[in-house]
Order: C-alpha cells, then sequence, then structure tokens
C-alpha cells in the first residue's frame, strides 16, 4: 500500500514539475505539495483522481482571477 502512496506522490510531484515550466531547484516544494494533496485525498475519502481536491491546491496564475467560491472564502463565510 505505501508503495502505491509513494508512486501517486511521485507522478504528482513530477507534474507539478511540468506545470510549474520544468523549475529546477523546486523538487522538494512539489514533493510536499504531492504530500499534502494525497494527505487531503485520503483525509476526505476523495475520489481516486482527487478532482475535488487538485482544485483547492490548484497553480494559480498571476493574472487569474478569483473563483465566485475563493470569493466567497476570502469574506469570511
Amino acid at each position: 500500500m505505501a508503495d502505491a502512496r509513494d508512486e501517486w506522490i511521485a507522478k504528482r510531484a513530477y507534474a507539478l514539475w511540468e506545470l510549474s515550466g520544468h523549475l529546477s531547484g523546486h523538487d522538494a516544494e512539489h514533493w510536499i505539495q504531492a504530500v499534502r494533496e494525497r494527505d487531503e485525498l485520503e483525509r476526505t475519502r476523495a475520489s481516486l483522481d482527487g478532482a475535488e481536491v487538485l482544485v483547492r491546491f490548484r497553480l494559480k496564475s498571476p493574472t487569474a482571477k478569483p473563483s465566485a467560491r475563493d470569493r466567497y472564502r476570502s469574506a469570511g463565510r
């Protein structure tokens, strides 16, 4: 079971590296992010693809507009 978890984390960390534009020197950050996402998947018992969780941890571009949900949360609701 741990092997499957580690493999998922490794694949997700690699995907984060690809999404970052192949920035070198950020491997620890990508790994930690992948671990957090996996922990959240396990905690919430989300679907196998983790679509619900990945939305929470999506990489935001500097020009991205906040979603209605983000605006709602930032308003303290």
